[in-house]
């Protein structure tokens, strides 16, 4: 009979041993999700959060940015952080740098410039990297480049007269112009304003097996994002109300976030004056 602490050791040999096969089966992934999204809605969410939190908008007009590129497994998400030693090296990006800045743009302003980039390659990247094509920082982005110019929400849903306004459109419209033109089936995203309860259209996602071609995203279902309208789409969309494709940030979230800041303003000027009071008592 082996002694005690050798039959300790040996089963702990076996549990490295199976979180070692866990861990190598969770970076495993089946396709790629390709997402874009709205910027006017990112930039109203971002503002919502906080009221110091601003914006920074592409400079081209109705330009849809890239959110990342996401390897991802049948009716489920991830894996992520594949690589639990990854480095973010900004200097790796300089060659697509201007291109990045327009196209994978960070919205959220009063964040560090490289702060998305870096969230997607450590979170995503990592797990792409396991495709030749995607096994550098510079690789993963640039891939992101070329779909977006190929795939572009704002030249696919123009061909279809679909251009960002102040008046919504039903979801279907938006799914039924995308299959169209790209004869796939996308993943349509949508968000509800917190204050005035208007649904947004958010995010747009396209699927891509692991030789890069496109294909339906059927396998990303999963509760909560398939919507019976006639035909199965993939959205979390409201199919029987219109969602508004904004075309600038609407001026009732810009008054919406300057009294906020007024009145915290004014609160925080109150405790002040509360707390000088009690000093001098």
């Amino acid at each position: 009979m082996l002694p005690l602490n050798a039959v300790i050791f040996v089963l702990i040999l076996h549990v490295c041993s199976l979180l070692d096969t866990a861990t190598a089966t969770d970076t495993k992934f089946d396709f790629l999700i390709f997402t874009q999204h709205w910027p006017i809605t990112v930039c109203m969410e971002w503002e919502e959060n906080r009221p110091t939190n601003n914006c920074t908008l592409p400079p081209k007009e109705n330009l849809w940015t890239i959110h990342g590129i996401w390897p991802t497994k049948k009716g489920t998400e991830g894996p992520n952080y594949c690589n639990k030693t990854a480095k973010f090296i900004p200097n790796a990006l300089e060659p697509i740098l201007p291109d990045l800045e327009l196209y994978w743009m960070n919205i959220e302003a009063n964040t560090p410039l490289y702060s998305l980039w870096k969230h997607e390659w450590v979170k995503h990247g990592t797990c792409a990297a396991q495709l030749p094509v995607f096994n550098s920082e510079v690789k993963y982005f640039r891939k992101g480049l070329e779909w977006i110019q190929e795939y572009g929400m704002n030249i696919i849903l123009s061909k279809s007269g679909i251009e960002p306004r102040q008046e919504g459109y039903f979801v279907t419209d938006l799914y039924n112009s995308i299959k169209k033109i790209l004869k796939k089936a996308a993943y349509i995203v949508c968000v509800v304003d917190k204050k005035t309860k208007i649904s947004l259209i958010s995010e747009i996602r396209l699927c891509f097996d692991k030789n890069l071609t496109l294909v339906d995203c059927e396998m990303v279902m999963n509760d909560g994002f398939y919507s019976d309208v006639g035909e199965k789409i993939l959205t979390n969309c409201d199919s029987n109300k219109m969602v508004m494709y904004y075309d600038e940030v609407p001026a009732f979230t810009t008054e919406s976030r300057k009294r906020t800041n007024y009145l915290d303003k004014l609160y925080n000027t109150y405790q002040l004056i509360q707390q000088l009071i009690w000093a001098t008592i």
